[in-house]
């Protein structure tokens, strides 16, 4: 009972970083696209560098956090063994770290060329690379508070990381414009990619002072824990490397194109997937432990799955029509250049609802050992489609934002398609795919039909709303209606179930 409760308590936490953290990211974007702060192209220039770390540090931690937690618990009731292992990950991660980051700073031209197209070396690159070292640890830090159930300190670590970022990010935009450092100016994209840095880099020494200062690691390595950890890590890298790719592909191939305005508008219609993003990933976190409880008790657990992800479904569903119908209200608060950012929200939207038949199925996946080694069939499947694409229609002269997210849709189709593939064909979990196909339907048609009256027959595709004229309020509340009216139809027969569902989770939050 104690450890399910502090399972339920540690969830908690990790739901509200998690909301916090990905609301406040939407939000700052009213600073963030503020020309005066930052120019379309560097707001492109931003994320392309902030999702290459995302990939790279992998190749830094080569997904050891999943070892250490797999692995602590066979070492957390002996303290000398759990200082051994915590200190041999972190000091082979330093090591490897530095060798990575000091090949690539070698031979940062050919790097540029190939993955930076437009972008200064110095400092912006410089900054990222010298970020995968501290990035590494930090995170590494965090599984390790993960592994021991420390959920508090681990969401008090996040916050204080995520807010000491954003303000140094704001302080660097607002007081660095001008300001010179070594010939280089503060602010802008120099800004933003040195806050990134300097943020990992005291987090990763606090991490690693704070451990030596609890007596919870040495600097020192066991060759036989590392090989035992690398053995269980490594297989799992071409899959979070797919993963992680999935966002970056379309900002790389923009950038490529020389295209870095279009880069910064379509960087911001995929933030939008952070909104929906908030509701996947706790269903993520809360079916996850019961997906795996339940299947326990053979084909009556199976049933009681397949019945909650319709509900869940249904919800995630609403949440993607929410957005993809009224982004273009939210985009028309930004700067006048982003305005065309709302057009590839809702293709955004529907690859968002697709990707969550991925997720249940991939949960079943998992769980049978036999068939886990083919979740990179999954995700890797998706990035071929989606790169095979990008490039084709980039050496065609054809890649626009428009072609990126079908690209997107298309990958994230893929994924889906072959997870389905793999849970049918070895018994694993039947989910309803004609009932999760229909809802989707329902997301794009509504979607269609709430966005094209007004903003393509009437008003024209090519000309912008004026924000809070007569045909502004008149095209939200046409939209409203659509979206009522979506509602009403995802959600079905499921009604009860559905109010049901919600009312258990907000008795569990209070």
């Amino acid at each position: 009972m104690a450890g399910a409760n502090r399972v339920a308590k540690n969830s908690l936490f990790y739901t509200i970083a998690n909301m916090v953290t990905k609301a406040s990211t939407f939000l700052l974007l009213f600073i963030y696209t503020n020309p005066e702060f930052l120019s379309t192209e560097d707001y492109g220039r931003v994320n392309l560098l902030t999702s290459f770390t995302s990939i790279a540090v992998l190749f830094v931690n080569l997904s050891l956090p999943y070892a250490l937690i797999r692995f602590y618990a066979e070492y957390k009731l002996d303290k000398e063994k759990c200082r051994k292992f915590f200190g041999t990950i972190m000091t082979f991660m330093a090591i490897l770290g530095t060798a990575v980051v000091s090949m690539m700073i070698i031979f940062r031209n050919y790097i540029g060329v190939l993955f930076f197209k437009g972008i200064e070396i110095y400092p912006p690159v410089i900054c990222t690379l010298l970020t995968l070292v501290f990035n590494a640890l930090y995170q590494m830090y965090q599984s390790i508070l993960q592994a021991k159930q420390q959920g508090g300190k681990f969401v008090k670590n996040s916050l204080l990381f995520f807010f000491f970022h954003v303000g140094l990010n704001v302080l660097l935009l607002v007081w660095g414009r001008g300001v010179y450092l070594f010939g280089f100016e503060l602010g802008g994209l120099n800004g933003m990619m040195l806050s990134l840095f300097v943020s990992n880099l005291i987090f990763a020494i606090y991490g690693i002072i704070d451990m030596l200062r609890c007596r919870e690691m040495y600097f020192g390595i066991d060759k036989q824990m590392l090989s035992t950890a690398l053995k269980y890590s490594v297989p799992l890298l071409p899959h979070n490397i797919a993963n992680n790719m999935a966002s970056y592909i379309s900002k790389h191939f923009l950038n490529a194109a020389g295209k870095a305005f279009e880069n910064g508008i379509y960087s911001v219609s995929m933030q939008f997937s952070s909104v929906i993003e908030i509701i996947q990933s706790s269903i993520h976190h809360a079916f996850r432990p019961w997906f795996n409880d339940k299947m326990k008790f053979g084909e009556e657990g199976k049933k009681e799955i397949v019945d909650l992800a319709s509900i869940a479904f249904r919800i995630s569903a609403i949440m993607c029509l929410g957005v993809a119908l009224f982004s273009q209200e939210v985009v028309m608060l930004l700067d006048n250049n982003y305005y065309d950012a709302w057009k590839y929200v809702p293709i955004i939207a529907v690859a968002h609802a697709v990707k969550f038949v991925y997720f249940t199925h991939t949960f079943g996946i998992m769980y049978d050992i036999k068939q886990s080694k083919k979740m990179f069939l999954c995700s890797g499947s998706a990035i071929v489609v989606n790169f095979t694409m990008s490039y084709i229609l980039t050496e065609m002269g054809k890649y626009t934002m428009l072609t990126a997210a079908l690209c997107f849709l298309i990958s994230r189709s893929t994924a889906a398609l072959v997870s389905v593939v793999i849970c049918r064909r070895n018994d694993i979990i039947k989910y309803n795919i004609k009932e999760m196909l229909g809802k989707i339907f329902l997301v794009a048609a509504f979607s269609v039909a709430g966005l094209v009256p007004i903003n393509v027959l009437y008003v024209g595709l090519q000309n912008e709303i004026q924000l809070f004229s007569s045909t502004f309020f008149i095209n939200f509340a046409f939209k409203f209606v659509i979206f009522a009216v979506g509602t009403v139809c995802i959600v079905g027969r499921k009604k009860k179930e559905m109010i049901s569902l919600i009312k258990g989770i907000v008795k569990k939050k209070l």
